[in-house]
């Protein structure tokens, strides 16, 4: 059976939800609907959301932290959110480049780039997601941690 839609269609949609889900326009996992229940869920990096994930193990360790550290605005601030600007597909897989716009936990502007790799099943549903960024920037933004 093949997908009703295309890689890049379910990636923007997928995006549009997550923005959706930061702004508070929707609930905080309304984006986990995209996701297969067996999901390989990769966040490189030595920072603290780091690591590989199902999607039990996301809700459990990796939502919190979003929801607490999360990268867009609760206030609804235009053009805040997770953005792709170029998607490259191939067969059942898009990657997408990606920018994000949001505030930190000091209320300041924060925005870095993405590169995120996704691999869809016949059900349209993602089984393999790579996201990946400066999380160096990430973790002092949203930690306050220093870096040298």
């Amino acid at each position: 059976m093949a997908m009703k839609k295309s890689p890049t269609e379910i990636a923007k949609e997928y995006l549009a939800s997550l923005r959706r889900s930061a702004s508070g326009e929707a609930s905080t996992t309304e984006y986990l609907e995209f996701w297969s229940d067996e999901i390989e869920y990769i966040l490189p990096g030595l920072w603290p959301m780091a690591g590989r994930y199902s999607k039990a193990e996301h809700i459990e360790i990796v939502a919190p932290m979003m929801e607490s550290n999360v990268e867009g605005d609760r206030v609804g601030e235009p053009d805040t959110g997770l953005y792709g600007y170029e998607f490259i597909e191939e067969g059942n897989k898009v990657c997408v480049l990606a920018r994000s716009r949001g505030r930190d936990h000091r209320n300041l502007l924060y925005m870095n780039t993405f590169c995120l790799w996704m691999e869809f099943n016949d059900d349209g549903k993602l089984v393999r997601y790579l996201d990946e960024a400066d999380f160096s920037s990430s973790w002092q933004a949203f930690w306050g941690v220093q870096l040298q």
